[in-house]
C-alpha cells in the first residue's frame, strides 16, 4: 500500500494540507496513530474539486485503521483534527490500496505550507518523517533535519 502523511505528531486542532491524488480514488485508507494519551477526532475529508469536502467514513477518536471507499471517487484528501486534548499527538497517515489507480496517477502530489520567506522555528514532527516547506520568494524547497535545510529549484 502507498501511504503519506497527511498531519505529523499534531498537537492542536487543524486541518492537514491537501493532497491530489490525480486522479478520482475508489478506495483508500485512514490511518492514525497516537503518542502519550491525547482524545481527539481525527477525519478523513474527500473532493472532487478541492474546494467542497465530504467526510469519509466516520472520524476515528482512538489509533487504528479505517477502510474507506469514497462515493463518489474522491481526487483530494485531506485529515482534519479536532477535539484535541491532553499530553501527546496525532499523527494521520493517508493509504491507497493496489488497484485504486493511484500508482497510474498523473498530475497528483501532495500539498505542502508555502510562504514568502523560509520558515522559523522548530516543527513537530512524528518519529521517522520530516516537516516540508516551500519558500515561494526564493523557490526553494525546505525540510527540518536538526535544521532547516533548502534545495533551491530551476
Amino acid at each position: 500500500m502507498d501511504s503519506l502523511t497527511l498531519l505529523a505528531a499534531a498537537s492542536a486542532n487543524q486541518a492537514s494540507g491537501v493532497f491530489d491524488a490525480g486522479t478520482p480514488q475508489a478506495a483508500c485508507e485512514l490511518q492514525v496513530t497516537a503518542l502519550g494519551s491525547p482524545s481527539f477526532s481525527a477525519q478523513l475529508q474527500g473532493s472532487a474539486d478541492a474546494s467542497t469536502w465530504t467526510a469519509l467514513g466516520s472520524p476515528l477518536t482512538a489509533a487504528g485503521t479505517s477502510s474507506l471507499t469514497p462515493s463518489p471517487p474522491a481526487r483530494y484528501f485531506r485529515a482534519v483534527l479536532s477535539g484535541f486534548a491532553g499530553p501527546g499527538a496525532v499523527t494521520a497517515l493517508l493509504g491507497f490500496t493496489a488497484g485504486s489507480g493511484y500508482t497510474e496517477a498523473s498530475g497528483g502530489g501532495l500539498s505542502i505550507p508555502a510562504q514568502a520567506g523560509a520558515p522559523a522555528g522548530t516543527p513537530a514532527a512524528a518519529a521517522g518523517t520530516v516537516a516540508l516547506a516551500f519558500d515561494t520568494a526564493a523557490n526553494q524547497l525546505l525540510a527540518y533535519n536538526g535544521s532547516w535545510k533548502a534545495v533551491t529549484l530551476s
